[in-house]
């Protein structure tokens, strides 16, 4: 699968499929609408939507564009304005090749979006804020192993200023120039009320589409040039996405992944996240 493949709808379309029994029975199918939308500072929003299939089913990319959901109406909105979202196939940066995207509504800090999606007399419905955006004081490398000097491995850190404000917690992407065709979220996660007040010093995981017991999939290398994007988001968001993380690992065994610990912030028959991100953005040639 290319590197863009959509982390929530491919997890999501395992996950929720079935918690299959021992007898490999497929008794409790839901059909869900999977949710993945986003507006950050200064950007329009942007929404995916998918059908979610059985447990068992073979999960390619051709299964994955059939179960892109084309045809809802989308709406998105900030209690004043509110927009119904056009649908795209010219979106070569996500999979499948489906978004409904804004033309008008930009996401503005501090305000409250609404998301309504309706389709075939199904109605869904979320909301997010979007928190203030920190700036990163610095993004610089380190060595990872005792020969740094000649290894071409190198770890990526960033710096920024913690103060602690309530239901804000920060989220990292990282984006490989020549490698990724979007921001693939990093495996940090971070729960801001554990962060002490002041200067945080902390390294940067490389966003992966899948786990790999590979070293490298963990640090960057010498003359790659890094994009890193810093967001910070609200409480429910920050839920979801440690929820799903969580669950993205334990489903490495089919017997313990169960999308009913999935802390969704849309409402059913929907699941996945509707997000709102206060974003900052640096880059760095890896040397």
């Amino acid at each position: 699968m290319k590197q863009s493949i959509l982390f929530i709808t491919s997890w999501l379309l395992l996950l929720i499929g079935c918690s299959p029994s021992l007898d490999f029975e497929q008794k409790d199918f839901e059909k869900k609408i999977i949710v993945e939308g986003w507006i950050e500072n200064g950007q329009h929003p942007v929404v995916l939507l998918s059908w979610n299939g059985p447990f068992f089913e073979s999960i390619d990319s051709t299964s994955l564009v059939n179960r892109s959901l084309r045809w809802a109406r989308v709406t998105v909105s900030d209690g004043e304005d509110s927009e119904i979202l056009m649908g795209h196939y010219n979106s070569p940066n996500y999979f499948p090749y489906f978004s409904y995207r804004a033309d008008t509504i930009i996401g503005e800090v501090g305000k409250k979006y609404y998301l309504k999606v309706e389709y075939n007399g199904i109605v869904i419905t979320s909301e997010t804020t979007i928190p203030a955006p920190v700036p990163l004081k610095d993004i610089y490398c380190s060595g990872v192993d005792k020969d740094s000097a000649e290894s071409n491995l190198r770890q990526l850190n960033i710096k920024f200023n913690h103060i602690a404000t309530e239901n804000v917690n920060y989220r990292l992407s990282t984006m490989i120039s020549g490698m990724n065709n979007r921001y693939i979220p990093a495996m940090n996660n971070i729960n801001a009320k554990y962060l002490p007040e002041g200067m945080i010093d902390m390294p940067v995981m490389k966003g992966i589409d899948k786990l790999s017991k590979d070293r490298v999939a963990l640090y960057f290398v010498r003359k790659q040039t890094v994009s890193v994007k810093f967001c910070t988001m609200d409480s429910a968001t920050s839920v979801f996405w440690k929820s799903f993380t969580n669950e993205s690992l334990g489903d490495m065994n089919m017997f313990t992944g169960s999308a009913t610990k999935i802390k969704s912030n849309v409402s059913p028959p929907g699941i996945g996240i509707w997000g709102g991100y206060g974003t900052y953005t640096s880059s760095i040639v890896i040397h």
